[in-house]
Formats: C-alpha cells, sequence, structure tokens
C-alpha cells in the first residue's frame, strides 16, 4: 500500500488501485461460489400401486435443498405418465408431504414439463418436494420427477430474482 504522509507526521497507508480491484474481484468471486445452477436430483421415482402413486418424505425420498439453501426451480418434468386426449395422468407437486394442504403444482401425461420464471416456484430451506396422483393413474412403469433448479444461500435468494 502507498504511505501517505499528513502533516504533523502522522503516516497513513492507503491501498493502490490493484489492491481495490483485487478486493472487489474477491468479493464477487466468493459470491459467485455460493451460487450453483444443477439438475433437480432424480430422488422422486417409482412405481404406480393399485393405479396410484405417492412419493416424498413419506417414502423414504428426501428432496429439497440443505439447511440454509434456497432452491429456485426452473425446470420441472415427470416422466412416465400416460398422455391422453380426453383422461391423461394427472399428477400433484406438494411442499413437505402435505397432500392435503394446498397444490404447489400441477403437471399431466400431455403437459409433463414445465419452465418456470425467476422465483416462480421457490423452495425454502427444510422444505422438501412431494408429488401425488390425482384420481386413477393409467401408467404402469416407472415414474421419475427431473429438472433444473439454481441453488443459494437463503439470504441471496433476492439476486436470483
Amino acid at each position: 500500500m502507498p504511505v501517505v504522509s499528513l502533516r504533523g507526521g502522522m503516516e497513513l497507508e492507503i491501498p493502490d488501485r490493484r489492491e481495490i480491484r483485487e478486493i472487489a474481484d474477491a468479493a464477487v468471486r466468493a459470491e459467485a461460489a455460493a451460487y450453483t445452477w444443477m439438475r433437480l436430483p432424480e430422488t422422486l421415482s417409482g412405481r404406480p400401486s393399485g393405479s396410484a402413486i405417492t412419493l416424498g418424505v413419506g417414502k423414504g425420498q428426501v428432496l429439497g435443498p440443505q439447511q440454509g439453501y434456497a432452491w429456485v426451480i426452473r425446470r420441472l418434468v415427470v416422466t412416465g405418465l400416460t398422455a391422453s386426449a380426453t383422461t391423461p395422468d394427472i399428477v400433484n407437486f406438494f411442499l413437505n408431504d402435505r397432500f392435503n394442504g394446498p397444490v404447489w403444482w400441477q403437471l399431466n401425461g400431455n403437459q409433463f414439463g414445465e419452465t418456470f420464471g425467476r422465483s416462480e416456484l421457490v423452495m425454502m430451506p427444510s422444505d422438501t418436494m412431494s408429488l401425488q396422483s390425482v384420481g386413477t393413474l393409467a401408467a404402469t412403469g416407472l415414474i421419475i420427477v427431473s429438472g433444473e433448479l439454481e441453488e443459494v444461500p437463503a439470504e441471496m435468494l433476492y439476486k436470483v430474482r
């Protein structure tokens, strides 16, 4: 650091441009390191039983951000549903295995995937994703939930809006 002499003989160290740039770059790198784009882990998967399916914590399938982090879901896809012009398979997504609570999102065999804008579908720390069929499922094969998301520390959620 350059040394600046002040009147009265006092000396003061002041950072030069290079040092200021290094400090700013380090702050940007630390912030960027906290952000992660990732594919949704394919934790929610299974075969229908009795023409119905439920996936989530109750089945030992925990899918959600780690404590202290939030997920911004950008794409959600359900593979394995049966398409139909009149009665496609339908599944509802819920938060935290609250199957009698509000539906978080719904997909079906005809529209089996959806993309989302910023902050449309957010999971906070300790939230988990669950899936449950609506009515009778025609599908008999493996049903898999997949997608893409952005993960950030919860306090940085405003930066991915």
